[in-house]
């Protein structure tokens, strides 16, 4: 896998995690919101455990290369990941909240 792929594929995570954290602004129209009945909120807080798992494993792993690596360059790849999970976090927890789950 290129860089290219790499920053195409953050490109597009990216842009799909923007598209579900639209539920918790409040200019998206009450019927659009993720609280409506076009979303249920079993399916959101299923939808937003399953992608946290993955998540957590990248953390982690980011985690162990932050405290072992020794180039710089790979040093701020690590910090740039853990920037994006946590940015990727707070998104799901909008999406969540926003469709009603707990806070």
């Amino acid at each position: 896998m290129t860089n290219d792929d790499v920053t195409h594929d953050n490109r597009m995570i990216h842009q799909q995690l923007s598209l579900h954290s639209a539920c918790s602004f409040e200019e998206v129209p009450t019927s659009a919101r993720c609280g409506s009945a076009s979303m249920d909120q079993a399916a959101v807080g299923e939808l937003v455990h399953e992608l946290r798992q993955p998540l957590s494993t990248i953390e982690c792993l980011a985690y162990y290369l932050e405290i072992t690596c020794s180039d710089e360059s790979v040093c701020e790849q690590v910090r740039r990941i853990q920037r994006l999970v946590s940015q990727a976090n707070r998104i799901l927890e909008e999406t969540y909240v926003g469709a009603g789950g707990a806070e």
